[in-house]
């Protein structure tokens, strides 16, 4: 609205509205621009008919509004008029990057789809330092938290995957700048399977722009986890998540996989998701993440980020008797994902294996060391 009155477009989302039994209303700080409607009165003004059209609202609805031929505006169709609008369309960097870089993307791509074969093959290397927990399916604690995961838990309505926009691309729509930045941020660091990650205008409007990654076990997305790709958004939150608070990820790639005989566990999501490992989002794992984690019956490698929280998570790792892994790269990179960036994730994932620790005294010596 602000463009069509003359004003430069808002860019700092100062529009705001309010809907409750008497009526709706709305009004934007940047251009003036304000409009109301009341249930009782049936009277629509010229800047509501304005905003409705800038909508995309039929002609004939308006009418019909208008002239108090729509009875149930009271009754919940309101909500189906006045949703958000979509985010600005602005020609952005990425289309054109994405246009010229699409032959190389592809081939990251595939050789991503190579090296998840290839980390598959290494992750069924068995290691055999530590003792192996015994794996009790049928426990009532196991069944408390399996029942706790198995309520599925849907993305917001508005989400779409990166490939939505990628293809849109191809077509030639412009892409969204908060997408724009969400794609840029995903190519930095080889995130590139378009299909599982997600964008949401409703989480990025609550929580600052990010990408949405799922939770999942037995089948079901059981929640998901939004990560920040920007500094504001970290300030809010780094990850904005709505799932189990015991809920684990990449849990299921690991439960009842035979085929892995160990298990690495990193600080970060992203890291986890780079690497086909897991991750309980943090230094914070709670009791039933540790049981759950256990009850995987096989070795565990924890790999620490390169900070205070990487420390309290080797702490952790010391007193349950899981290996700890301090790769060459640790002092160069914060985590696993920034060096599986720079190096590769087959490199990166052999040199994890290659510099694991089993001695409880040499981890904690090594801690301290800072080695």
């Amino acid at each position: 609205m602000c463009v069509t009155k003359g004003h430069s477009p808002d860019t700092k989302k100062r529009f705001g509205m309010k809907v409750d039994h008497k009526g709706f209303g709305g009004s934007c700080f940047n251009c003036g621009f304000k409009f109301k409607y009341e249930y009782h009165k049936k009277q629509m003004s010229k800047p509501l008919k304005s905003f409705m059209r800038q909508l995309g609202v039929k002609k004939q609805l308006i009418d019909e509004i208008k002239y108090g031929l729509f009875e149930d505006l009271h009754s919940g169709v309101i909500s189906d008029l006045m949703l958000e609008p979509e985010p600005e369309e602005t020609e952005v960097p990425f289309a054109e990057l994405f246009k010229d870089k699409k032959p190389k993307l592809n081939e990251v791509a595939q050789s991503l789809i190579k090296d998840e074969k290839q980390i598959r093959q290494i992750l069924r290397t068995r290691i055999t330092d530590n003792v192996m927990p015994e794996f009790n399916e049928f426990s009532t604690r196991y069944v408390q938290i399996t029942k706790r995961w198995s309520r599925e838990h849907s993305y917001p309505g508005d989400a779409k995957p990166m490939s939505y926009y990628l293809d849109r691309a191809e077509l030639g729509h412009p892409i969204p700048a908060d997408v724009n930045e969400c794609l840029l941020y995903m190519y930095e660091r080889d995130l590139l399977e378009f299909d599982d990650i997600c964008w949401s205008y409703a989480v990025t409007k609550e929580a600052g722009n990010r990408i949405i990654l799922p939770f999942e076990f037995g089948g079901k997305r059981i929640g998901y986890t939004a990560r920040a790709v920007n500094d504001r958004a970290a300030k809010i939150k780094k990850y904005h998540s709505m799932m189990p608070d015991d809920a684990i990820f990449n849990y299921h790639l690991f439960h009842n996989n035979y085929k892995r005989t160990f298990a690495v566990l990193y600080e970060g999501v992203i890291d986890a998701y780079v690497m086909q490992g897991m991750a309980c989002g943090g230094r914070n794992i709670n009791d039933d993440q540790i049981y759950m984690i256990k009850n995987l019956g096989m070795p565990v490698i924890v790999v620490p980020d390169n900070d205070k929280d990487g420390d309290d998570l080797i702490d952790i790792a010391i007193r349950e008797g899981w290996s700890v892994s301090f790769p060459p790269w640790k002092h160069k990179f914060k985590d696993a994902a920034a060096a599986a960036a720079k190096y590769g994730r087959i490199y990166t994932i052999q040199s994890i294996l290659a510099s694991v620790e089993t001695n409880p005294l040499t981890i904690n010596l090594k801690k301290d060391m800072n080695v």
